[in-house]
């Protein structure tokens, strides 16, 4: 997810804390999508092991290693034991370019 400090301004700095129903990026999704503000979604075009259900009509899923729009790079869970996954992926890209 990106934002931008603006943003977080006006949103008041939301609280960063986990929550039962998302994430920090779930969190800020819900409200700016309740203030009726600009939302874009970026889909998964690689996930590396498939884990979690997407519910959209078209992509289905995310997971561990999953990239957005072949730009962006989400090492979910990397704070407790896919690390390695993270590393792999930086290795990765740094040798392609």
């Amino acid at each position: 997810m990106g934002i931008s400090k603006k943003m977080l301004i006006y949103l008041n700095y939301p609280n960063f804390k986990e929550y039962n129903n998302g994430d920090v990026a779930q969190k800020i999704t819900d409200i700016v999508i309740e203030k009726k503000l600009n939302t874009i979604f970026w889909f998964p075009s690689d996930i590396e092991e498939l884990k979690w259900n997407l519910y959209h009509h078209e992509h289905k899923y995310f997971g561990l290693g999953t990239t957005y729009e072949g730009l962006v790079y989400h090492a979910f869970d990397s704070r407790f034991s896919n690390v390695l996954r993270f590393v792999s992926k930086c290795k990765k890209v740094l040798q392609e370019s």
